[in-house]
């Protein structure tokens, strides 16, 4: 694995828009910072395809194998579900409600093991740049290159089959009206088209067009959604004023996607019972809830934080923290683990992506210190 200078295209911005990335730039304080880069790519040879993709799938099946556990032993806490949502979320793993997918962040530097930072399992962050516009970019920038990128067209499938357990009628594909730069109306319009492309009748739906009362949920038009995708995390919908009890109710009715069962491993809480069950396992670092324990240098991340607020890292090269809204929360503490850095003040992170419990594609992600945040700029990559 390494990092390569490459030739921005010409008008790259405008290409990028028309697959849906209107949000290459974002302002942060008064300052256009660029998201989307055109000039380097990361190259992958054969060794770091075999061992990113055996180490998604492997620990996607311990998730579901933690999810399991959970469930059996009643360790609801400890995955921050609270008792009046277990027995839904104990239903929806037991009726095996179909999932999309999932995405793991991993330390890898291209050498020895990928390390597990977190899984993002309810939630695309940066789907749309992984699947569509990387490969785009590599089919014209590097077309001799292969890409470890076969996102869409799991997706696809991954839809083809979610189809065979729709109740009848539409899916609605959901997004938040809170939306200032597009990324999540584009993203659920790329997967509306997804859905579209397996067969399935769709209708965009914001959020503030949802009708909850009545005792089902209803679309402007009054069509019963008995079909919801949900950009929105659960642990987010759950906690909105006059929301939890419809959307509990609805249950019975609607089929959600993301599966409500998702909660047990889209949390931080996953990484301690990931080690609990599998002590020293390679793609794992070591990680206890509440307390550090024997770490003497470690992260220390909320049960549901986002976007790197409010972590802490305490290491021999000093400390940082975020602030953010979760200091309230329980912590995770997680061993340090450091990014690589490819280039100066830039440090990598590998999302790898599951899609119908399958490893399909890797992105990768730049921040510009060890907590990666919403400054994080996106690098494509290929196969050589």
């Amino acid at each position: 694995m390494r990092r390569v200078d490459t030739t921005p295209r010409e008008g790259w911005e405008r290409l990028v828009e028309r697959q849906g990335l209107v949000y290459h730039h974002w302002r942060d304080e008064g300052l256009l910072r660029q998201y989307w880069v055109e000039d380097a790519c990361y190259e992958l040879d054969a060794a770091d395809v075999a061992r990113l993709h055996a180490a998604t799938g492997e620990l996607h099946r311990m998730c579901l194998q933690v999810a399991q556990h959970v469930v059996d032993e009643s360790r609801w806490s400890d995955v921050g579900i609270d008792a009046d949502l277990a027995p839904h979320v104990a239903e929806s793993w037991r009726r095996g409600d179909p999932t999309l997918y999932g995405r793991f962040d991993f330390v890898y530097d291209g050498t020895g093991e990928p390390l597990l930072l977190e899984y993002n399992a309810d939630t695309p962050t940066c789907l749309l740049e992984a699947s569509v516009v990387q490969w785009h970019w590599a089919r014209t920038v590097r077309p001799d290159a292969d890409q470890l990128n076969a996102i869409h067209d799991h997706l696809v499938a991954a839809w083809s089959v979610i189809a065979e357990h729709l109740n009848p009628g539409p899916l609605h594909v959901l997004h938040s009206v809170a939306d200032g730069y597009g990324e999540e109306w584009f993203t659920a319009l790329y997967l509306q088209d997804a859905a579209a492309q397996a067969g399935i009748d769709t209708r965009a739906l914001r959020t503030d067009e949802l009708e909850l009362s009545g005792g089902a949920l209803s679309d402007p038009e009054g069509v019963e959604v008995r079909n919801l995708y949900k950009l929105y995390p659960w642990e987010w919908l759950l906690a909105e004023e006059g929301v939890r009890g419809p959307v509990l109710a609805s249950l019975a009715t609607t089929r959600w996607i993301e599966p409500l069962w998702k909660m047990l491993i889209t949390g931080k809480g996953v990484l301690p019972l990931l080690w609990e069950l599998f002590p020293d396992h390679p793609n794992l670092l070591p990680a206890f809830l509440d307390a550090p324990g024997p770490l003497v240098e470690y992260a220390r991340k909320p049960l549901f934080g986002r976007e790197g607020s409010n972590i802490e890292l305490v290491h021999a090269g000093g400390a940082a923290h975020r602030d953010g809204p979760y200091a309230e929360q329980r912590s995770v503490y997680q061993a340090f683990a450091a990014l690589p850095s490819f280039t100066p003040d830039r440090f990598a992170v590998v999302g790898s992506w599951v899609v119908g419990h399958q490893p399909c594609g890797v992105g990768v992600r730049e921040s510009i210190d060890l907590i990666t945040d919403e400054r994080q700029v996106f690098v494509p990559h290929v196969i050589v």
